[in-house]
């Protein structure tokens, strides 16, 4: 519950030195940073809004979305 968008930056760093070949782009999540509390349906719809909005932002076309969690952040993304 007292987790941050920062936790898992050590795993990013591997998987970007261990495939350089590969197009990877991450999302550090922090939608629900502030509401670790609120109902898991909830922390659910603010994690695809966050994702949704990233892919906007940054005009990508996702072949595939592949998740890393850890936590009550992994339950979240079992649930999404």
């Amino acid at each position: 519950l007292d987790g941050n968008s920062g936790d898992l930056r050590l795993i990013k760093t591997y998987l970007e030195l261990c495939l350089p070949t590969c197009r990877l782009d991450f999302l550090m999540s922090s939608a629900n940073h502030s509401s670790t509390f609120d109902d898991i349906d909830i922390m659910v719809t603010q994690l695809i809004d966050e994702i949704e909005a990233h892919i906007e932002r940054y005009g990508l076309k996702p072949q595939r979305i592949s998740f890393v969690g850890h936590s009550l952040g992994n339950l979240v993304v079992r649930a999404t």
